[in-house]
């Protein structure tokens, strides 16, 4: 018996020496990635535009809860029936985190704001050639600025969504000079949609729930909110 274990301990010294640490990495949770996919962060981006903007209860209402009431478009027996609505709304409380949060919301539903999966989507996608993505991802970006401008006025821009860089309160920027440099991000938008030398080696498809990554529906969405920003920009 002896004899035997003199040549098994060195084998079995041999193998445990070429299991590699990946294996024996019992520490990752892979149920709480440090890194996502573009294509998991488009959707959540683009839901949450829509939850933001949206006339809903709960958690998922948004801007047009209180909005469409000034518009005409519903009657409500609250303070914006007469056109008394403040920043304490709580719609309108809850838009500014769903479409600005730099961290993680408390759960039960944990996620990032809009403008922060946003701001992955363009720079992952960038470093990876992904320009199909980040050309969708600047459109949505924006046009979500944009309505934030409508409706706020001077808003965090420049400087926000830059936690990462040691911002943690970023300046209210003036909404007048918010809307040129939208145009110039949509015009930098089209162009990533129609490149034709990047990689993209991944490319939109079920990922994009607004148009299932249709280039030319994308490129026609960014030129039309361009319209809509020379139209408001006619009174500045």
């Amino acid at each position: 018996m002896i004899h035997k274990l003199k040549y098994i301990f060195p084998a079995a010294l041999i193998f445990m020496a070429s299991c590699t640490k990946e294996f024996l990495n019992v520490n990752t949770d892979p149920n709480n990635p440090t890194t996502i996919a573009v294509s998991k962060l488009l959707p959540a981006a683009e839901k949450g535009l829509g939850d933001a903007l949206a006339i809903g209860g709960g958690n998922n209402g948004g801007l047009s809860e209180v909005l469409a009431v000034y518009m005409h478009q519903l009657s409500t027996r609250a303070e914006q029936d007469q056109y008394g609505a403040t920043g304490s709304n709580f719609y309108i409380g809850t838009a500014w985190p769903k479409l600005f949060a730099a961290s993680l919301s408390s759960p039960p539903l944990p996620e990032y704001g809009v403008l922060q999966n946003l701001e992955d989507i363009i720079a992952n996608g960038t470093a990876a050639g992904n320009l199909r993505f980040v050309g969708i991802a600047k459109v949505l970006k924006a046009y979500t600025y944009s309505q934030l401008v409508d409706v706020f006025g001077d808003i965090p821009y420049s400087e926000a969504n830059m936690l990462k860089s040691g911002i943690l309160y970023p300046k209210f920027d003036d909404d007048a000079t918010i809307y040129p440099s939208l145009l110039l991000m949509l015009d930098s938008a089209i162009a990533d949609l129609n490149n034709t030398t990047a990689a993209n080696a991944l490319l939109p498809g079920a990922s994009d729930v607004i148009y299932g990554g249709d280039k030319a529906k994308w490129i026609k969405a960014a030129n039309t909110i361009k319209l809509k920003l020379y139209v408001h920009m006619r009174k500045i």
